[in-house]
């Protein structure tokens, strides 16, 4: 007789078939879930790339609106933009004065032109509410000097004043200024740059 604690193994069989596609089915579900993970990342590295490559588009696009080339083209010089100083090299009573005019850019965009021939810069020397001299009278050096400033750029000129008080003409004649207290005024007659004054003592 057969011992009825033992299994058919036609069941046995059975059982194990359930097992194995049980096992294939959860193999099968594990590489879909894979290939699903892997095409998100993909979807996510994708999307991190298109947003980025349109981040530099639009970046590449503002900084063009904002720095065009034309921007850095020269333009005419104004009071804005450029910053003078007069100052006297040396300063003694009967002898030629000597002032160093600078001439600064102050621009971070254009260059500008500026005229500092004797026919548009001027220098007034005077004492009090006396006229000494006008150094522009004196017409040294070209009529019309075009210089060209860069960006933050300091250009110099150096005129000079023959110690003669002679009025409003060149002082170049005339008895020789007193020791005492003046002041150089700086200008410029089209107003490209802002007017500076000093004063200076003769010894």
């Amino acid at each position: 007789k057969r011992d009825p604690r033992q299994r058919p193994q036609g069941g046995s069989r059975q059982a194990q078939a359930a097992r194995a596609r049980e096992a294939a089915r959860r193999r099968a579900i594990q590489r879909l879930a894979g290939m699903g993970a892997l095409a998100a990342l993909l979807v996510v590295a994708l999307a991190v790339g298109i947003r980025f490559v349109i981040s530099r588009l639009n970046a590449h696009d503002e900084a063009a609106k904002e720095v065009p080339s034309d921007l850095y083209s020269p333009v005419a010089c104004n009071p804005n933009m450029v910053e003078t100083t007069i100052k006297p090299r040396n300063a003694a009573a009967g002898q030629p004065v000597v002032f160093d005019v600078t001439l600064h850019n102050k621009s971070t965009t254009n260059p500008c032109y500026i005229n500092a021939g004797w026919s548009n810069l001027q220098v007034n020397v005077t004492s009090g509410s006396a006229q000494v001299a006008s150094l522009a009278a004196c017409k040294a050096g070209p009529e019309n000097r075009q210089l060209l400033l860069d960006r933050n750029y300091t250009a110099s000129v150096r005129l000079t004043w023959h110690g003669k008080a002679s009025a409003s003409g060149c002082g170049n004649s005339g008895e020789a200024a007193k020791a005492g207290t003046y002041v150089a005024e700086l200008t410029f007659q089209d107003k490209t740059a802002a007017a500076a004054k000093e004063s200076f003592t003769l010894g």
